[in-house]
């Protein structure tokens, strides 16, 4: 049975990063706004991450940093070659130092070192960490509540209500049942999809892909602007991701693989279905997310590593790697394989021996004379594998997030195939996000976050100004 229908002026679907900013936006500008988060806490993956891209803050001008927004974004739309709009890139930058201002009006605090934490052409100090133990989502879950916003957790929303073509509400299921919202604007901030196989198949192939997001993030809520004729960009779309161990099923791994990420150490080699090296396994240190772009290319992947060479990451990173890897060998754990001769290590992890012991020979023969013929490997990393035993595993994907969803405008106005906004219907943070193809970047660093508060707090102003 239906429960009594609620009355408000806009209604924001997730709590994320994104989701928190238009919502307090909402409230400020005097809306009456709820707030739905399906988790029984609050504040999605915000925490989780470290901060935001910042031009021109009140940080930067005080410790007398100048950097070309401009310029930021040419790089970007250049890495791109073009595929992404450049006008929705300007105001993100343009507007990122007003942001981290806003943001520090709302009692978030930053982290007053401002690092270049930049992989691009520009070493550009703009990424703004948030301080230690701040907390920046409680933070603004205190200012939107001390506002007069309405907050609900545990509760999901589950259709939109049209009514001659625009957004008249929404019907959201709490823990009592279902019930109805009436309002004129929904903003849906649900934070991707990464934790939807489905979805994420439809990107790099893999339903095994893991993923380290704190927030539900299944995607429902694009679905949700789907339904109503957005048009769907999820196929268009990029991850923020890694390579990881397809078996392995604990976070604590997941994070010690990272933080060990190969392309900072990539003394290792991918080979692909055929036992054949497919990229120069060091492109990561160029730019974030070129190994799995690569990874995307091929059928399955797989990274072959000598103890030696684990050992040596192992010391470098202080992270227990090694220990780890034997162990799940020993256990016939996790997908980690270990054999005494390349040829084993074939056999273990379902290669063509003989494919891989020819490509792993001619691997030698480049390290050797310091040239990589196939795929001009940087010398410094061209390290023999002359001894075992040998460590292997198949990859999968690990996800911190995706970006891309539905499509929209520069209002954030959800639009439909025929590019026609839906009245009343608005996304923030990567449920929209098409500020990036094939990978993120991190050029840019903070460049997410940037957007996602761009996105929500333009969400909340737009929705409000159609309001009235």
């Amino acid at each position: 049975m239906m429960q009594e229908k609620l009355n408000f002026d806009i209604a924001v679907v997730g709590s994320g990063v994104a989701g928190l900013c238009a919502a307090v936006q909402g409230a400020l500008l005097g809306k009456r706004v709820v707030l739905l988060e399906t988790l029984s806490r609050f504040g999605g993956n915000w925490n989780a991450t470290y901060g935001m891209m910042g031009v021109q803050s009140p940080i930067s001008k005080k410790l007398g940093i100048d950097v070309d927004a401009q310029a930021l974004v040419n790089q970007e739309v250049r890495l791109f070659n073009y595929q992404v709009d450049a006008k929705m890139w300007m105001d993100v930058a343009h507007a990122s130092g007003d942001n981290v201002a806003w943001l520090m009006q709302q009692g978030v605090v930053f982290d007053e070192t401002l690092e270049p934490y930049t992989a691009g052409e520009i070493n550009a100090p703009v990424f703004h960490k948030w301080a230690a133990k701040s907390d920046p989502s409680g933070k603004m879950m205190a200012t939107f509540l001390a506002a007069g916003g309405t907050a609900m957790n545990r509760t999901r929303a589950v259709d939109l209500v049209m009514k001659d073509g625009r957004v008249a509400g929404l019907i959201a299921e709490g823990q009592d049942g279902e019930f109805e919202i009436a309002c004129k604007a929904v903003i849906c901030a649900g934070g991707g999809y990464a934790k939807n196989p489905d979805m994420v198949a439809k990107i790099n192939g893999r339903t095994d892909s893991a993923t380290r997001g704190a927030g539900m993030n299944d995607g429902s809520s694009i679905l949700l602007c789907i339904k109503a004729g957005a048009r769907s960009l999820c196929e268009q779309g990029t991850m923020i991701t890694d390579l990881i161990p397809a078996g392995m099923t604990r976070v604590s791994h997941w994070v010690t693989y990272i933080h060990s990420r190969p392309g900072t150490f990539p003394f290792h080699v991918h080979v692909n279905q055929d036992g054949e090296r497919y990229v120069d396994e060091s492109c990561t240190l160029r730019l974030f997310g070129f190994n799995t772009s690569a990874a995307f290319t091929q059928e399955k992947t797989f990274t072959i590593y000598d103890e030696e060479k684990i050992r040596k990451l192992d010391e470098e990173n202080n992270n227990g790697i090694l220990e780890i890897l034997k162990t799940a060998a020993d256990n016939n754990a996790e997908g980690i394989c270990r054999a005494d001769t390349i040829e084993g290590l074939a056999a273990a992890l379902g290669l063509d021996p003989a494919a891989l012991s020819r490509t792993m020979q001619q691997y030698n023969r480049y390290c050797e004379t310091g040239k990589d013929e196939e795929y001009e490997k940087d010398p410094a990393f061209l390290q023999a594998f002359s001894q075992g035993p040998f460590y292997g595993w198949e990859n999968t994907y690990q996800i911190a997030s995706t970006l891309g969803g539905v499509d929209y405008n520069r209002k954030m106005q959800v639009l439909t195939e025929k590019h026609k906004p839906i009245p009343g219907l608005y996304v923030a943070g990567t449920d929209g996000a098409k500020l990036w193809r094939d990978y993120y970047s991190l050029a840019i660093p903070g460049s997410c976050n940037a957007n996602n508060i761009y996105s929500g707090r333009t969400a909340a102003i737009k929705a409000a100004k159609a309001l009235g």
